[in-house]
């Protein structure tokens, strides 16, 4: 079991690898809305298309990569908390904004001040600014919540390796 778990935790780091790299697509996604905004005649259109279209694909095309890889590890090694944590782990770390924070790091925008109402529809974001009494998350609540993202996915990780389904 613990060998097995050392290749776990291998797929683990390749998992975070992929929210990286969906960080990355995600900052060139917003560099090429930028550049077709700086012609565009109406921007909130735009934008609407960006939030209410391509950002919800990417996050569920995210979702099913995910599923996709705790799906073959759970055929290849017979183990429902091993699988649960390769779909758990990385989505509660999306859910939490780590990955926006990761966006923040490696694309030119700043995180600094209101960073938007679009991260309402992230429920620990938003639970998080509320308890500050934000009207729209702000760079303190985005790396509260990933904090607290990082801090629930390592328990639970540890806990998950603990267990035998």
């Amino acid at each position: 079991m613990a060998k097995r778990w050392i290749l776990m935790d291998k797929i683990m780091y390749v998992s975070l690898g992929l929210l990286i790299l969906f960080a990355w697509f995600d900052s060139q996604n917003v560099i090429g809305i930028k550049q077709i905004d700086a012609g565009w005649k109406n921007s909130d259109a735009l934008w609407s298309i960006f939030a209410n279209i391509i950002s919800p694909a990417a996050y569920w095309m995210w979702i099913w990569v995910l599923a996709s890889m705790a799906i073959t590890w759970y055929l290849y090694s017979k183990d429902k908390s091993e699988a649960l944590a390769i779909f758990l782990i990385p989505t509660l770390l999306i859910n939490f904004g780590t990955q926006d924070i990761i966006y923040y790091i490696i694309s030119p925008d700043t995180l600094s001040g209101s960073v938007g109402c679009w991260a309402d529809v992230l429920t620990p974001i938003r639970l998080i600014s509320d308890v500050l009494k934000e009207t729209c998350p702000t760079a303190t609540s985005f790396i509260i919540s990933a904090f607290v993202g990082v801090i629930i996915s390592y328990y639970i990780y540890n806990w998950l390796k603990k267990q035998r389904w």
